[in-house]
């Protein structure tokens, strides 16, 4: 690794030049990837954000301006990331919730049920006066 300062790399990557761009990849993957760990990512789910993250990095790689250094651009890039992640996750877990809790109220009724039957069975009971009757509303 050559000890070419990064905002040199990153004016060379804004031009195209793959090389300084790949020369950056080996210098900030390993930084990047703890990032994410640090976050509570699995390994894996780690090394793909990096994959996203410089992504982004090439994506964007005309938009950075030397005045900050690169790292502060690329956790900006991370953060961002992470954030997609993150909601993604969230949306991904509450969807697993929902069909769980659908599963049960099928498997207590016994019966696989559409729709509109799993809406009826979510419904609260009706009151009960304590004379094992029904109250009407």
């Amino acid at each position: 690794m050559s000890e070419t300062p990064d905002a040199e790399l990153m004016a060379r990557t804004a031009r195209g030049d793959e090389g300084a761009f790949a020369e950056l990849v080996v210098r900030h993957q390993d930084i990047l990837l703890n990032f994410f760990l640090r976050k509570g990512v699995s390994y894996s789910d780690g090394q793909d954000l990096v994959q996203r993250t410089l992504l982004r990095l090439w994506r964007y790689r005309e938009r950075y301006v030397p005045t900050a250094k690169l790292t502060t651009f690329l956790f900006l890039l991370a953060g961002q990331v992470a954030i997609d992640f993150f909601r993604a996750e969230g949306r991904r877990q509450g969807l697993e919730e929902e069909l769980e809790r659908q599963a049960e109220v099928e498997a207590t009724s016994g019966t696989m049920s559409t729709s509109g039957e799993t809406a009826a069975a979510c419904r609260p009971a009706e009151p009960d006066d304590g004379s094992g009757e029904r109250v009407r509303r």
